[in-house]
């Protein structure tokens, strides 16, 4: 069933990402790409669907990723469950990368990923 919803993200991800802004100049998804996506998605589905398939992505991976350290004996503590969402996300961005002139240069991901953990209460 994994490998299915794996499959199923990764074509919906490649269908949509022509409707994705640039990304940094090193290839990582950048917070400017993630305001685009949240401002055409209330009008463009396939924008929508790219952003959903992202966060969805990025939410299951931080998960996946503090299974395996637990797992590996590394120490991860968490108050609360892991939560994401387009809401969420878009404001660590903002309170994060405040200077919209470095939008583009400036990888998204790491932060909605130190977000989802500092939300969650982890050490």
């Amino acid at each position: 069933m994994r490998t299915i919803l794996v499959l199923a993200l990764a074509c919906l991800i490649t269908s949509t990402a022509v409707a994705a802004a640039p990304s940094t100049s090193t290839g990582r998804v950048s917070v400017a790409q993630l305001f685009d996506l949240s401002q055409r998605s209330k009008t463009d589905g396939a924008a929508h669907g790219t952003l959903v398939a992202y966060l969805f992505a990025v939410g299951e991976t931080v998960g996946i990723l503090a299974d395996e350290a637990k797992q590996r004996g590394f120490p991860l503590e968490c108050q609360r469950t892991f939560t994401l969402s387009e809401d969420a996300a878009m404001h660590a961005l903002r309170m994060a990368a405040p200077d919209q002139s470095a939008w583009a240069e400036t990888a998204a991901t790491p932060i909605i990923v130190a977000d989802v953990l500092a939300r969650a209460g982890c050490d």
